[in-house]
C-alpha cells in the first residue's frame, strides 16, 4: 500500500496448538457464553514443571490452545466456563512440543516480534487510538488532514497512508517504546503531503524529529 511502514523480514509472530479438550465435561460450557456480548479476559500466571506460562480464560475462546510466542511468551487460551487449573492439563502433554518451539524462535536472532491475537487487539485497541491521538496533536502543525483514521490489527505494517488520505495504525505502537510510535505517526502523517519517499518527504520528517534516524534503526529491532 502507498506510504506504508513495513517490515521486510517478516516472520510469524507464534505457532499455536489447538486441543479438543476432550477430557473437559461438555456439560460445563453454556451457549449464552458465546452470545455478543463484551469480551471478558482473565489471566493467571502458573507453572508447569520448570515452564512457565499465562493462563487466559477470554469470552471468545471456543476451544483451548495453546501458543509459543517469539519473545518466550506461553499462552493457554481457555473458553471462559473452563478454570485456569484446567489450563494444567492442556499443556502439559505439550510441554515437549513448547520447548522446541521455544528453541526454534531463539534460533531466528534478536528481532523482537509483537503479540499477535485477536484477544489481544481488542485489549488494547482504545489504547492505541487515544496514544495515536496525542502524538498527531503534538505533530498538528504538520499540513494535511488525514480523511479516515483507523486502527487495525495490521500484520506487515506499523502504519500506512492511501491515496485517499486514510491513515491507518497498527494496534501495537501501543506496546512499543513512545518515541518509536510518534515516528509512525509523524512518518504517516508526513505522507499527507508527500506520498513517497522523496528528499522533499524525508525533509519533513526531519523537520518534526530530527533524530528520525536512529528511531527508524530502533524500530527494525521490531516485527508487528
Amino acid at each position: 500500500m502507498p506510504g506504508g511502514l513495513h517490515f521486510s523480514g517478516w516472520k510469524p509472530c507464534a505457532v499455536t496448538l489447538n486441543s479438543e479438550l476432550s477430557t473437559f465435561n461438555p456439560t460445563r460450557y453454556h451457549p449464552q457464553v458465546f452470545s455478543r456480548r463484551p469480551t471478558r479476559i482473565e489471566e493467571r500466571h502458573l507453572r508447569a514443571a520448570d515452564l512457565a506460562f499465562t493462563s487466559r480464560r477470554t469470552t471468545r475462546a471456543r476451544r483451548a490452545s495453546v501458543s509459543v510466542h517469539c519473545d518466550g511468551r506461553v499462552v493457554v487460551t481457555l473458553p471462559w466456563a473452563a478454570a485456569h487449573d484446567d489450563a494444567l492439563r492442556v499443556i502439559v502433554p505439550y510441554l515437549a512440543w513448547v520447548r522446541r518451539r521455544l528453541s526454534a524462535f531463539r534460533r531466528r536472532g534478536q528481532t523482537v516480534l509483537m503479540p499477535r491475537s485477536r484477544d489481544q487487539y481488542l485489549m488494547h485497541r482504545e489504547a492505541a487510538r487515544s496514544l495515536i491521538g496525542q502524538l498527531m496533536g503534538r505533530h498538528s502543525g504538520i499540513a494535511g488532514r488525514a480523511r479516515r483514521i483507523a486502527i487495525k490489527d495490521l500484520r506487515r505494517n506499523w502504519g500506512s497512508c492511501s491515496r485517499a488520505g486514510n491513515l491507518n495504525f497498527n494496534y501495537k505502537l501501543v506496546l512499543l517504546p513512545e518515541s518509536l510510535a510518534e515516528y509512525v505517526v509523524v512518518h504517516e502523517l508526513c505522507h499527507l503531503r508527500e506520498l513517497n519517499h522523496s528528499p522533499r518527504f524525508w525533509a519533513l520528517v526531519a523537520a518534526e524529529l530530527p533524530d528520525w534516524r536512529h528511531r527508524r534503526k530502533e524500530l527494525g529491532k521490531y516485527s508487528p
